[in-house]
């Protein structure tokens, strides 16, 4: 065989090996869906789990990003990540590539907490004037302060160093299926209100470049509540030290 032809082929080969060895890590990351969320609390560990289970199986595994709320939305509207891990109903209609799975994930509410301060219950009205710590991104909570005067926290730990100070009267504070969004250690120096200041739902959203798994996994979601699979996740969160 001439050298010349000696050359050529062995370049085939090379540029073979080379484009499989390139092709193989996107194969075996193929079946991976990536979800952005707001920073992680015992809630999105909640979600995580229950998402992880169903999409499973479909035949994929899942990876979560945290990152600030409305970067995150931006992100999943973008289609840099391939959806969100939850909102609420509706945030398709200011994301309208965010497809949401018609069948609800989770179901919460809204609660005040305080460190006993005399406020006993939600009531707008008798709050007008008190200060509410609302936590940056929580939708549910920014409309349940809107007309009263509101501090916007980072995180939860900056919430109740300001109960502390005494910057704010009353906290918002996210429950969902009997899950806190504030850690046992956080929630041991407040005093919740006995009564919900609002309940919510809570859906999986998709970019809409997948909206072709949106009714495979609301079946799917439907089959895991039906058979107690979400139920039994929910209970081993709720036993969960960290929680």
């Amino acid at each position: 065989m001439p050298a010349q032809r000696i050359r050529l082929s062995r370049r085939r080969n090379i540029g073979f090996a080379l484009a499989l060895w390139l092709f193989v890590p996107l194969f075996a990351c193929a079946h991976e869906l990536v979800f952005s969320s707001i920073e992680k609390t015992p809630i999105t560990f909640l979600a995580e789990s229950m998402l992880s289970q169903a999409y499973g199986e479909l035949g994929y595994d899942i990876k979560m990003v945290s990152m600030p709320s409305r970067r995150s939305l931006n992100m999943a509207n973008s289609g840099r990540v391939d959806g969100e891990l939850f909102r609420i109903a509706g945030i398709e209609k200011a994301f309208p590539n965010l497809v949401p799975v018609p069948y609800p994930l989770m179901r919460g509410r809204l609660m005040a907490v305080t460190l006993g301060a005399g406020i006993t219950d939600w009531n707008p009205q008798q709050l007008s004037n008190a200060v509410v710590g609302v936590r940056r991104g929580i939708i549910v909570a920014e409309r349940a302060a809107r007309g009263l005067k509101a501090i916007v926290v980072n995180d939860f730990d900056q919430m109740l160093n300001l109960l502390k100070l005494g910057r704010i009267d009353v906290g918002l504070v996210a429950e969902v299926q009997g899950v806190s969004s504030m850690n046992a250690e956080q929630r041991a120096q407040l005093v919740m209100l006995d009564r919900p200041v609002t309940e919510f739902t809570l859906y999986h959203y998709l970019n809409n470049k997948h909206h072709g798994l949106v009714l495979p996994l609301a079946q799917v979601f439907r089959r895991l509540t039906d058979n107690g699979e979400f139920a039994a996740i929910v209970e081993a969160a709720r036993d969960s030290p960290g929680t």
